[in-house]
């Protein structure tokens, strides 16, 4: 008896579809596609060709083997070897920054094995495959861990925790009665692909933070490298989907932990807390915070601010307990700044040491200012000129200024024009700070003028002493709703000091306003907005600056990104390739070729009108999705003419051998 089988052949430098008729296959042995070989060959040579001295340094080289291990698993999915290329798939998306793919396919190879009954929980830690071809200098093989995780029902569940370094991910894995089912955590792998440059890192414990019987995944995740951030999230694992617990509002920001590690979980009153520290980064100084699960939120309990005043200098660390103080709630702001002064005071030694006690004391004041406890502020204020740091310091007059301008809300930002001071930090020269001028002007909008016809906005602002020098509109959007600009002027004492340019929007949701620009030279800024998505524009509105202007897809509130990168080409490309990365997931999840192909065929219109737009991902996958729908006329001309533009480049390995080069 015999079937029709068909294969991948080698034609016209593209991979087409052909059938002939073979033996029927024996129980023993399975049919293996004769191309497949060529397949498995592509791979172990663009594998091979990753060499020692750019692993980690190059992700462009995993993304190749990636590609590879992607194109055998399309074209020959029922190979036997198949297996062997979803670990090397999950392996170099990971390593590529593809981490998406990467995590559904261990999701998938976990869920394979543990139902198909290849393998039992207990010894996926013998039988997971990082999947790199040979061990190599400057590679850490991935590892996985299981935990079981304590339930207060019949099911069980364990954690799953593949990570390397840097980065990692963990699963959550589900047995019901005989099936098992597991869902990604958290994805602590880094965004940008493995580089020996990041020590991102992911810590996933279990802990009964809510004391309900139940486990909870407490996630530490440091992103960077030198220089970075760690994140806290607690994650309740009991349903699923599962949710991510909520940190109580902290002076209108969720609680930021950063530099963080979590130091342990003492027990009070039989139930656990949560203690984190935050180094500050080139500082001997921390903040310990102590938290605790309310039933709604976790909420801080404790704060302690240290400084080791030795190795961290008052010039340079000082300002750290600044940073910690707007971070967290009014009282805790307060606590660490006292803790601050009473660590530092004693090591001041000179006029400009004391002055930064003051710049601190100020701080104090303001942080009763903006939570709207005006008394609290008028005796900071009144402390500080009984009692200076400083005798006759530069900050005295400007704080009677201030005290003598506020007597209601709205004198908010006429008061903080007259906190002005020429700060020096030696006796040659000194620049012009104003602590809350800026904060105090989105103070205003954001606590008196929110709700106001953006209309009206610029008049109620000038009635509040804001120097407004121009205005205009600018529907930035493209839908027919005018946003509006405006330039404002520095507060008087402030010599030399750029104009500032704000943008605000009157919708959805009342009035917000973005800068985070640098100083406008001039007094009307010369915008050119270019629609970049149907959703986003890109405005530049100097010779040197530009920001990004788009709004949420399901909330539609605006959002604003500068950026340093005014060179439209350049951001162009960057679109793309986040867009084609986008479309390369849909197919994955199993998206038909054809829906696909329209669009990424417009995307491709943009290169070939402009050629030079260069973007080697954009070119593989244009010819990529071409192939799968039958355009051999397309695919052979994106292979080209990434072969062409990067010759060099590792994807142009794997279009030579797609062309038969």
């Amino acid at each position: 008896m015999k079937f029709l089988h068909c294969y991948v052949v080698a034609f016209t430098a593209l991979f087409l579809i052909t059938c002939q008729a073979q033996p029927t296959p024996t129980a023993t042995e399975p049919p293996v596609d004769p191309r497949a070989d060529e397949a498995q060959e592509i791979i172990s040579n663009v594998e091979k060709a990753v060499p020692d001295i750019v692993r980690g340094t190059d992700n462009s080289y995993y993304r190749a083997v990636e590609y590879a291990a992607r194109d055998a698993l399309m074209h020959f999915p029922d190979d036997p070897r198949a297996e062997s290329w979803k670990w090397k798939l999950a392996y170099y998306a990971i390593l590529a920054g593809d981490t998406q793919l990467g995590n559904d396919t261990y999701i998938d190879l976990i869920n394979t094995a543990l139902n198909s009954g290849q393998v039992n929980i207990e010894s996926l830690p013998s039988w997971f495959h990082p999947g790199e071809l040979t061990e190599a200098d400057g590679m850490i093989p991935f590892v996985l861990k299981v935990d079981n995780i304590m339930t207060g029902g019949d099911e069980k569940k364990y954690l799953i925790t593949v990570s390397s370094f840097p980065g990692g991910s963990c699963f959550l894995v589900v047995q019901s009665f005989r099936e098992y089912s597991t869902f990604l955590i958290y994805d602590g792998f880094p965004e940008g692909g493995f580089s020996i440059f990041s020590y991102d890192s992911l810590g996933c414990t279990l802990k009964d933070l809510t004391s309900d019987g139940n486990d909870e995944v407490v996630l530490e995740n440091y992103k960077g490298g030198h220089v970075g951030s760690s994140y806290l999230r607690v994650m309740d694992i009991s349903v699923v989907p599962m949710k991510k617990l909520p940190f109580a509002s902290q002076n209108g920001e969720n609680v930021f932990v950063q530099y963080a590690l979590i130091k342990d979980f003492p027990i009070s009153s039989g139930k656990i807390l949560m203690r984190t520290v935050d180094y500050a980064q080139n500082c001997r100084v921390s903040l310990e915070k102590i938290f605790k699960w309310n039933g709604n939120e976790f909420v801080p309990v404790d704060m302690v601010f240290q400084a080791d005043t030795q190795y961290a200098p008052l010039k340079e660390c000082l300002f750290w307990a600044i940073s910690y103080a707007r971070w967290v709630d009014l009282d805790n702001g307060v606590k660490i700044i006292d803790q601050a002064i009473r660590q530092y005071g004693p090591v001041a030694v000179d006029e400009h040491d004391r002055e930064k006690l003051d710049e601190v004391r100020i701080d104090k004041a303001l942080l009763y200012l903006f939570a709207n406890h005006p008394k609290g502020m008028r005796a900071a204020f009144e402390d500080m000129i009984q009692n200076p740091s400083q005798e006759n310091g530069i900050w005295i007059e400007p704080i009677k200024s201030f005290l003598n301008t506020y007597k209601t809300p709205s004198d908010i930002y006429r008061a903080c024009s007259k906190l002005v001071a020429c700060v020096s930090h030696d006796s040659q020269s000194c620049s012009y700070q104003a602590p809350c001028a800026r904060r105090a002007f989105e103070h205003l909008v954001e606590n008196q003028f929110k709700s106001v016809p953006l209309s009206s906005l610029v008049e109620n602002l000038r009635s509040a002493g804001v120097d407004i020098i121009s205005t205009g509109w600018l529907d930035l959007d493209y839908d027919g709703k005018d946003e509006l600009w405006l330039v404002i002027a520095p507060p008087d004492k402030m010599e030399n000091s750029t104009n500032e340019l704000w943008i605000a929007s009157g919708y959805p949701h009342g009035i917000s306003i973005f800068s985070d620009t640098p100083g406008l030279q001039g007094e009307v800024p010369d915008f050119q907005v270019e629609m970049i998505t149907s959703g986003e524009q890109f405005v530049k509105y100097s010779e040197y600056w530009a920001f990004l202007w788009s709004r949420d897809d399901v909330t539609n509130e605006p959002v604003f990104r500068a950026t340093i990168f005014p060179k439209q080409e350049y951001y162009n490309e960057t679109m793309d390739a986040a867009r084609i990365v986008e479309l390369r997931h849909k197919l994955q999840g199993g998206a038909e070729p054809y829906e696909l192909y329209v669009e990424y065929m417009n995307l491709k219109k943009r290169y070939d009108a402009n050629p030079s737009l260069e973007c080697v991902i954009c070119y593989f996958d244009f010819g990529h999705i071409a192939e799968l729908v039958g355009d051999q006329k397309t695919a052979a001309t994106m292979y080209s003419k990434l072969i062409e533009h990067f010759p060099n480049h590792p994807l142009a390995i794997l279009a030579r051998s797609k062309l038969g080069k």
